[in-house]
């Protein structure tokens, strides 16, 4: 898993959160260990999260300079793939190193839309030879105006937009224990699915 921000929330929130919630997770598995419980290895079981600086500025432009420059970025910040494969990786073969892009809390400004819409698009175009990654869009619906906006917007740059069902979202979250507390909090909230299609 591969986390972003920039400056200077990167330092502040990101790292801080990450760390003390590894902190936490080892904690735990460490505590599951001691009770006869067997782990899979160092923290496999919860994966490794790399913590990285994304600046959607830098993705505004044509179609191919947002991919070239989303490229680079991966080559620079996936510790998994070997030093200067950029020169030569052949771009017919490569292949995304995500499964899904998430983003939360993310469409609540005019000034950022373009620069983040461009953005999931320079990273879905990483593969030629397979289909794009799906994105799911967690927002809150503040200013309905700016949403509808940033969804037409989307539209028109090419992606695909289908708002997941408020039942499908409640199942999951009890599957998984949270669960909805008081639903009035997640009042105005949605996750949408996208899928950038050209």
């Amino acid at each position: 898993m591969t986390t972003t921000d920039i400056s200077p929330s990167f330092e502040d929130v990101l790292v801080p959160n990450i760390t003390n919630n590894t902190t936490s997770i080892r904690s735990k598995t460490d505590a599951f260990r001691g009770h006869g419980e067997e782990a899979t290895g160092d923290r496999a079981e919860w994966g490794k999260v790399i913590t990285a600086k994304l600046d959607w500025f830098d993705y505004i432009g044509t179609v191919e300079e947002g991919r070239t420059k989303a490229l680079e970025w991966i080559l620079t910040h996936d510790p998994s793939l070997p030093p200067n494969s950029l020169s030569s990786t052949s771009e017919s073969t490569i292949i995304i190193p995500y499964d899904m892009i998430i983003t939360t809390d993310t469409l609540y400004s005019p000034l950022l839309t373009l620069p983040l819409l461009s953005t999931l698009r320079s990273f879905s175009l990483l593969s030629l030879s397979s289909s794009p990654p799906p994105i799911y869009v967690a927002l809150e619906t503040r200013d309905p105006a700016l949403i509808a906006h940033s969804l037409a917007l989307a539209k028109e740059m090419g992606f695909s937009l289908k708002k997941i069902a408020l039942g499908r979202v409640d199942k999951a979250l009890g599957k998984s224990g949270w669960g909805w507390e008081d639903r009035e909090e997640w009042e105005g909230i949605e996750i949408w699915k996208w899928k950038y299609g050209g």
